[in-house]
């Protein structure tokens, strides 16, 4: 039997990909760790942790954490003694 390769980015021609939102990118994260078998109280502070770190990064109108890159964070400031 001959093998052919095959491509991860190709997509059923009825279907396109489309932009993921904040909200079902965390939805995904924690229903993914809660099947994963983490206990209750951890999925709250994970989910309370990443939507304080999405109000942030809209605070400073920086994009959405699903369409966020690195390219796309400020630069760090650097706290250290001259």
């Amino acid at each position: 039997m001959v093998s052919k390769t095959s491509s991860s980015d190709v997509y059923a021609p009825n279907v396109s990909p489309e932009p993921i939102s904040d909200e079902d990118l965390i939805r995904g994260f924690i229903l993914a760790l809660g099947a994963g078998g983490r206990k209750a109280k951890t999925l709250t502070i994970y989910e309370d942790s990443i939507w304080m770190l999405s109000d942030f990064a809209r605070s400073l109108s920086l994009p959405g954490l699903a369409t966020m890159d690195r390219d796309s964070r400020p630069p760090l400031v650097n706290f250290s003694p001259s």
